[in-house]
C-alpha cells in the first residue's frame, strides 16, 4: 500500500482506516473492505477518487457496515463496467 502515496496520503489512508473502523458496530468490516480494494483502487483511479470512495462507503457504514462492505466490494465489478461503457 505504501508505494503508490505519499507520506501524507498514506497518513491520510490510515486516518480513513480509523474513521471506518468507528462509524458504528460491524464497522470494522466497512474498514477491512476498504484496506482489500485500496490497492486496486489506487492502480485505476486518482488518489482523490480514492477519498471520494472513502467519504462515501463512511456514510454507508453509519447505517449499515453491510452496505458499506458490499459497496468496497463492487469497486472492481464496477470499474469494469466502466470500462466497457
Amino acid at each position: 500500500m505504501r508505494a503508490g502515496l505519499s507520506e501524507a496520503e498514506l497518513a491520510r489512508w490510515l486516518a480513513w482506516c480509523g474513521r471506518l473502523a468507528t462509524c458504528g458496530w460491524r464497522s470494522a468490516e466497512s474498514a477491512a473492505a476498504f484496506v482489500r480494494v485500496s490497492p486496486f483502487l489506487l492502480q485505476q483511479l486518482p488518489v482523490a477518487q480514492l477519498w471520494q470512495r472513502a467519504e462515501h462507503g463512511e456514510t454507508l457504514a453509519r447505517t449499515s457496515a453491510g452496505a458499506a462492505v458490499a459497496f468496497f466490494r463492487t469497486a472492481r465489478s464496477f470499474n469494469d463496467f466502466c470500462r466497457i461503457q
